[in-house]
């Protein structure tokens, strides 16, 4: 639906990383935060801060395209010289390299610390929790596979539904100018 952009993705997951908080460098956090900033983003703005598609995993929501960057499974030279999972201990992304902010606007930025610092105290297990009782989680429980979730039951959790078509419209706004003229 929306354009992912991974510098800005990685610059999203940079600023997290940088954050005081319990567990920042656990992926699994990570994932969950971001999550949870694309989320509000998406229910306060309709425009997305990654782009990423969101879906519902065996452990709780997750940006698609993001987690398979930190697993390994995509590598994107964009997202690997700024990061590496380190394999010798569980969860841990490290960042090698700084990717800047200059693709986040000042409310990206803002979301972004805004949730660093309503969960700094949240270890990763404690995320997990918080992500699987939200409503857009419970009505896509993927079981033990993954499911998309879509955007309309994200509104929908926030009694925003009736922007569904907006932002569809947005999105593939989005989509067409970076087709025609890059990002």
């Amino acid at each position: 639906m929306f354009y992912f952009n991974v510098k800005k993705a990685a610059q999203a997951t940079a600023l997290l990383m940088g954050q005081p908080g319990k567990d920042n460098s656990n992926y699994y956090k990570l994932i969950k935060l971001l999550y949870i900033a694309e989320r509000e983003s998406l229910q306060e703005t309709g425009h997305s801060i990654t782009g990423d598609r969101t879906v519902a995993m065996p452990y709780g929501q997750a940006l698609s395209h993001i987690c398979d960057l930190i697993r390994g499974e995509d590598s994107r030279p964009e997202w690997a010289r700024y990061f590496k999972t380190k394999v010798e201990s569980d969860f841990a992304l490290e960042q090698v390299a700084d990717p800047g902010d200059e693709m986040l606007c000042k409310y990206e930025i803002d979301k972004l610390m805004e949730v660093a610092r309503r969960h700094q105290d949240d270890d990763w297990r404690a995320m997990g929790k918080i992500t699987h009782d939200l409503p857009e989680y419970k009505k896509n429980d993927p079981g033990k596979s993954s499911k998309e979730i879509p955007v309309s039951d994200i509104l929908a959790a926030a009694g925003k539904q009736e922007r569904t078509d907006a932002v569809a419209r947005a999105a593939s706004a989005d989509l067409a100018f970076v087709q025609i003229f890059g990002r």
